[in-house]
């Protein structure tokens, strides 16, 4: 899980699968991500996240997969997606190697003026283009033309003399006085040369990945101030004097940083160095911060504070309600007996009072014990009558009286 996600989500649209490889359609994916609040997804993480989706479906490519935020952004732009990376590379690799540079010159300086007493800035021109180039060079070595082949061709045909006058009248006429003729004279000969020359050619492929350093410029300043480290010629201890630096020691200064970064003057490197005070701060004096001000001691107080009160609820509201509560089932649980009757204690005190025993209450209603029921109570005449005949009912219908009288008591 990347730290700065939050939740994702992920949406698949995979086509039907084809035997055939030039009707196969290219899945395509859409990734929802939710950061953290206060955190940014970097584009690094998003093409981590493409390269995921697109590695664990099938046949889908890395252009195929979308990735937006929850606030419909696209996070996935094709077009500046390679630029924007290229940049964000570029400039870490440049903050890096200033960073580099800041360090040696802070490691030259530290122990000759003193931890703390150096400011360096180095700012780097850097050159990031790509150039791809081919050379092809003919006679690199001025050795003139070489002869690669040669081919000559010798032809010697013969001459022969022209005939002339009439046919069979040179066979008949006898030879004339003259010198005889060679058979060199009676042959033509002919020579045709063919040479080929070739040049010395060498081809050369030359790639510059890019970061040049085209230029190189320093700024150094030097605290003049320095703290005595003791008392001397009148000097308080810890009090700050003039180091009094010269242009001949900033000069030899600046030669240790030339050294140091590889300073080239045709490329139009420039180091300044200078001396002066630096201005420190004077320390604040702490003052008292009184305990009721204190934040952290006013926060332990609230905790306290709920617990305690916390503390009393439990024991001063909850623990006597679950104790009446507790109490109150109890005593519905005693009211009834085995199957809901009655006890015979609770017989006992109903048959006790002023209108005698259940016996007394049965033979004084004798004459209504045939229609006996509960309506008899709104057509009693006395408070005693009433109180009897309730007692009649519990004496002969226990079970029912038990089982309403739990109903009253039953907690809603």
């Amino acid at each position: 899980q990347i730290n700065s996600i939050k939740s994702t989500r992920v949406h698949l649209a995979s086509p039907k699968e084809s035997v055939f490889v030039r009707n196969r359609t290219p899945a395509k994916a859409s990734v929802v991500v939710t950061p953290f609040p206060g955190r940014v997804v970097s584009a690094s993480q998003v093409q981590a996240i493409v390269h995921m989706v697109a590695s664990s479906v099938p046949y889908l490519a890395a252009d195929g997969v979308s990735v937006v935020d929850q606030r419909g952004k696209l996070l996935t732009d094709s077009s500046k997606f390679a630029s924007m990376q290229l940049n964000g590379e570029q400039m870490i690799h440049k903050q890096q190697m200033e960073e580099l540079y800041r360090n040696r010159i802070d490691s030259f300086l530290s122990p000759v003026v003193g931890i703390g007493n150096v400011r360096s800035e180095v700012d780097m021109q850097i050159d990031f283009t790509e150039i791809e180039s081919t050379f092809e060079d003919y006679d690199g070595n001025n050795a003139g033309p070489l002869a690669r082949s040669e081919v000559l061709n010798v032809e010697q045909e013969p001459v022969g003399v022209a005939a002339s006058g009439i046919p069979g009248a040179a066979s008949n006429t006898s030879p004339t006085n003259g010198s005889a003729v060679t058979e060199a004279e009676m042959n033509t000969t002919s020579s045709q040369t063919t040479r080929n020359y070739e040049m010395d050619r060498e081809i050369r492929h030359v790639r510059n990945k890019g970061a040049k350093v085209e230029k190189i410029s320093v700024a150094v300043v030097i605290n003049d101030l320095i703290k005595v480290p003791n008392t001397e010629d009148g000097v308080e201890d810890g009090a700050a004097v003039a180091a009094g630096y010269s242009q001949d020691d900033l000069d030899g200064f600046s030669d240790l940083i030339k050294g140091a970064i590889g300073f080239d003057e045709t490329r139009g490197d420039t180091v300044k160095i200078i001396a002066i005070p630096f201005d420190e701060p004077d320390l604040i004096e702490e003052v008292p911060v009184p305990w009721y001000s204190n934040g952290q001691i006013l926060n332990l107080i609230k905790i306290i504070f709920g617990s305690l009160v916390f503390i009393a609820i439990i024991f001063f509201v909850v623990r006597p309600a679950m104790k009446s509560y507790s109490n109150f089932s109890l005593a519905a649980r005693a009211m009834g007996g085995k199957d809901g009757e009655l006890t015979a204690a609770e017989l006992n005190m109903l048959s006790s009072g002023n209108s005698g025993s259940i016996n007394d209450i049965r033979a004084k209603l004798k004459p209504k014990k045939s229609g006996l029921s509960a309506d008899m109570l709104n057509t009693a005449n006395t408070y005693d009558d009433k109180v009897a005949l309730v007692r009649l009912l519990v004496a002969e219908d226990a079970g029912r009286v038990a089982n309403v009288l739990k109903k009253m008591t039953r907690p809603a």
